[in-house]
C-alpha cells in the first residue's frame, strides 16, 4: 500500500498534466458530491494523448478550461501579480473563436488586457489547441452574471464577499497546533460585542486560517442575525479603494465599511510593500475599532513581518489577540482525513489514511490534495478491474 501512495505522491507532475485540472475533482469532493467514474474515464484518456496535451473535447465546460489556463499562467507570474490580476477574472462564455472574460472595472480591464492577454492566449492555445480571441467585459458596472455551461451563478460582488457555509467550528479539527487560535476565535464569535476588538491569526498557507475566520463569520450570522458582517480579502479592499479614488467616492467607500459591525479580513500578507494601501487600511481599521466594532484578520505572516505602518494599530495587536496556527501533528492530520472520509462516503481503510498522513508532512491543503489524488487513483483501478 505504501508503494502505491509513494508512486502517487512522487509522480505529481505527470498526474497534473494527465488530468489537466485535478483540483476539479477536489472541488467536487469538497461539495460532498461523489466523484463519478465517468469523469475518471475522461481523465484516464489523457495518458494516451501525445505530449500530454489535453484535447478540448475533454474539457466539456468553461470552468474546467479556465482552471487549466490558470494552472499554466500561475507558474509564469509572481504570487502577488497572480492574485491581484488573474484571480479576479471570471470566465463568462466561450465559442469556437472567442472567449469572454469578466473583470471588475475599466481600470482592471486596461491592466489585464495590456499585460496579460498574450500569456492568456498562449495558455488557451496549449490547453485547447485553438487561437481564441479574448474579449473583456465589465462586470461590476453592468452587474452581469457569469454563466458556465448555461448555469447562472451569483454576481461577482457577491462571490467576493461571500462566506463558505461549509466552514464551521464543528467541521474544524482542533489539535495542539491550533487550539488557542480556535478557542479565542470561538469566544469572540460567541460574543461579537466583547471587549476584545482585534484578533490576528497567522500561519503558513493551507493551515486552516480561512476556515477559522469564516467559521466565526458563519457562527455570528447564524446566532446574531442583526449583526452586519463583512468578509473580504486584502485584494478586495485594495481594488475597492482604487475604484473609490478613481471615481472620487473615497468617503462613501470608507463609510460603507464602517457601516458594518464585524470585519473579517483574509490574506493580509499581500499588503506588504503597498504603502498607500497600508495607510488607508489601518486608518479604516483604527476607526472601526474606535467605534467598538470587531475585527478578525488572517495572514500567512506575523504582524511584525508585514511592517505595519500604524504604530497605534501595532499596539492594538499586542493588546488584542495574536495567535499562530502551526503544522498539525500526526493525530490531527489523521483526524482530518477521517472526517473527510465520512463526508465523502469513501471506503478507505484506516491503514490507507495513515499512509497518506505519514507521507504528507506539509500543510493540510497538500495532505487533502494527496488524499484526493489517491481516491481518484483508487477508483480508476477499481474501474479497470471491472
Amino acid at each position: 500500500m505504501n508503494d502505491i501512495i509513494s508512486h502517487i505522491l512522487t509522480d505529481l507532475n505527470f498526474i497534473k498534466k494527465a488530468v489537466g485540472r485535478i483540483e476539479e475533482g477536489l472541488s467536487i469532493l469538497e461539495s460532498n458530491v461523489q466523484l463519478s467514474v465517468e469523469v475518471y474515464k475522461k481523465f484516464e484518456e489523457f495518458s494516451d494523448i501525445e505530449n500530454n496535451a489535453a484535447d478540448v473535447s475533454v474539457f466539456n465546460n468553461l470552468d474546467c478550461i479556465w482552471r487549466s489556463v490558470l494552472d499554466i499562467v500561475k507558474k509564469e507570474l509572481t504570487e502577488i501579480s497572480y492574485k491581484t490580476w488573474l484571480e479576479i477574472i471570471v470566465p463568462l462564455s466561450i465559442d469556437q473563436n472567442k472567449i469572454r472574460l469578466g473583470v471588475p472595472g475599466e481600470f482592471e480591464k486596461g491592466i489585464i488586457g495590456c499585460r496579460y492577454t498574450p500569456l492568456l492566449k498562449t495558455a488557451l492555445r496549449n490547453i485547447a489547441k485553438t487561437d481564441y480571441e479574448i474579449e473583456f467585459s465589465i462586470l461590476r458596472e453592468n452587474k452581469e452574471k457569469a454563466t458556465s455551461n448555461g448555469e447562472t451563478v451569483i454576481e461577482v460582488d457577491e462571490i467576493r464577499s461571500s462566506i463558505n457555509s461549509k466552514y464551521t467550528f464543528n467541521s474544524f479539527v482542533v489539535g495542539k497546533n491550533n487550539k488557542w487560535a480556535y478557542k479565542y476565535t470561538y469566544e469572540i464569535a460567541k460574543n461579537p460585542y466583547s471587549q476584545h476588538k482585534l484578533l490576528y491569526i497567522y500561519g503558513e498557507t493551507g493551515m486552516g486560517k480561512t476556515h477559522l475566520i469564516q467559521a466565526a463569520g458563519n457562527y455570528i450570522l447564524k446566532h446574531y442575525p442583526a449583526v452586519k458582517l463583512l468578509y473580504m480579502s486584502i485584494e478586495d479592499f485594495t481594488r475597492d479603494m482604487i475604484d473609490a479614488i478613481r471615481y472620487d467616492n473615497s468617503q462613501i467607500f470608507k463609510q460603507r465599511i464602517l457601516g458594518y459591525d464585524v470585519l473579517l479580513v483574509d490574506d493580509l500578507q499581500f499588503i506588504a510593500g503597498k504603502e498607500f494601501t497600508q495607510a488607508e487600511f489601518f486608518k479604516t481599521v483604527s476607526e472601526f475599532i474606535d467605534k467598538g466594532k470587531q475585527v478578525i484578520i488572517a495572514s500567512s505572516r506575523p504582524p511584525e513581518e508585514i511592517k505595519l505602518m500604524n504604530e497605534r494599530l501595532t499596539s492594538m495587536f499586542e493588546l488584542g489577540g495574536v495567535f499562530d496556527i502551526q503544522v498539525p501533528d500526526m493525530d490531527t492530520r489523521l483526524e482530518i482525513l477521517k472526517r473527510r472520509r465520512i463526508e465523502d462516503k469513501i471506503e478507505l481503510s484506516d491503514e490507507e489514511l495513515v499512509a497518506v498522513a505519514e507521507k504528507t508532512h506539509g500543510n493540510v491543503r497538500e495532505m487533502l490534495n494527496a488524499y484526493t489524488r489517491y481516491v481518484i487513483y483508487n477508483q480508476l483501478v477499481q474501474e479497470k478491474a471491472k
